[in-house]
């Protein structure tokens, strides 16, 4: 469905592109077999959010000065705006990052945009900031920050 230029496309539209766009983005992170993907949801009805992690991408593990390896980076942690601040995104985050390790608390990297408001959330885990560089938003420039979190398997970080 296309809109007129200077009018904005409908709610149906946006959602059944996010929805293929997710779909998309799932598909490709997924061939592996080395990604996960968790979701949180209600009465197994309502997604409310979903964590994706995975194998650290290339152009992250430039920034881990650590001892030993990393072996996870959280691609990505939603969690629907009604349901935020009730330790959801923590929940997910200690799920995916007990999903196929034997590390009792293994390090994992993140990426996120410094202009994103939740990159308190991060801190308020204890993150660490190792770096940040330039990231392209569709021609937009942005920092990104790069974070590494560690104990997020421990339930009292």
């Amino acid at each position: 469905m296309l809109s007129r230029p200077g009018t904005r496309p409908s709610p149906v539209f946006i959602v059944e592109e996010s929805a293929r766009n997710w779909f998309s983005a799932i598909d490709e992170q997924t061939d592996d077999h080395h990604t996960a993907i968790v979701v949180a949801e209600i009465d197994e009805v309502e997604v409310i959010g979903l964590a994706i992690v995975g194998p650290p991408r290339e152009n992250i593990l430039s920034f881990y000065q650590g001892p030993g390896t990393i072996n996870r980076e959280l691609y990505s942690l939603q969690v629907d705006p009604a349901w935020q601040r009730r330790g959801i995104g923590r929940q997910l985050t200690r799920s995916v990052t007990a999903i196929n390790t034997k590390q009792p608390n293994p390090e994992m990297l993140v990426k996120v945009l410094k202009i994103n408001p939740n990159v308190a959330f991060y801190q308020a885990m204890d993150a660490i900031l190792i770096g940040e560089q330039s990231y392209d938003w569709h021609g937009f420039q942005t920092p990104e920050l790069v974070y590494c979190l560690n104990n997020v398997g421990n339930p009292n970080p």
